[in-house]
């Protein structure tokens, strides 16, 4: 088998969650050809899957040596250094993908849950807004940016926004139980007073 063959192997087993063979298919294929962009690619992402975000990291940084134009490369390190707690390089990340790639929804919203997990919520929802504007039928960008607003106290607008996620992913049960507990809030509330 050469490189490709490996690395296609490598897709098959990552979409069935094979994680270990998938890795061991991109070291193969990198064994073969160290200038493989989508090899580190693709087994940063499996690292990242199973949050080892030190290894992960590596492979998407010999990428974009590689490859240094393609944004998901910047958004998938910058969610590696969110997790590592790297803020500022996260940041930098998430900004270099927007730059590269300013109509795609992703760079966007990775940057938006980047905020939210700094508790910047006004600023997550700018980027949920842009998110949504650019792919108005993706699910997590109305979780997470209802998640803004509840944490902001606007709860009309959260259950609003947790409904849609619902409406255009009836089997997201992220949504389904961050709604719940935003509804059993508001009755708690109303029982205190």
């Amino acid at each position: 088998m050469n490189a490709n063959d490996y690395l296609n192997s490598a897709y098959k087993k990552q979409e069935k969650k094979q994680y270990k063979e998938a890795i061991e298919d991109c070291t193969k294929a990198i064994d073969i050809d160290n200038e493989l962009a989508g090899a580190y690619f693709l087994r940063g992402v499996v690292y990242y899957f199973c949050n080892m975000y030190e290894f992960a990291l590596k492979d998407f940084d010999k990428t974009i040596e590689l490859n240094p134009l393609y944004s998901l490369n910047y958004s998938f390190r910058g969610t590696c250094y969110g997790y590592l707690n790297i803020y500022d390089k996260a940041l930098e990340d998430f900004n270099k993908a927007i730059e590269l790639e300013p109509n795609s929804a992703n760079p966007y919203s990775k940057r938006g849950i980047h905020f939210a997990r700094l508790k910047k919520y006004d600023i997550a929802i700018t980027d949920f807004n842009k998110a949504i504007e650019i792919e108005p039928n993706e699910s997590l960008y109305y979780r997470w940016r209802g998640a803004c607003y509840e944490m902001l106290k606007d709860i009309k607008k959260a259950i609003k926004d947790y409904n849609k996620a619902i409406e255009l992913d009836p089997e997201d049960n992220i949504s389904k139980d961050w709604l719940k507990i935003c509804v059993e809030n508001i009755e708690k509330d109303k029982v205190a007073k």
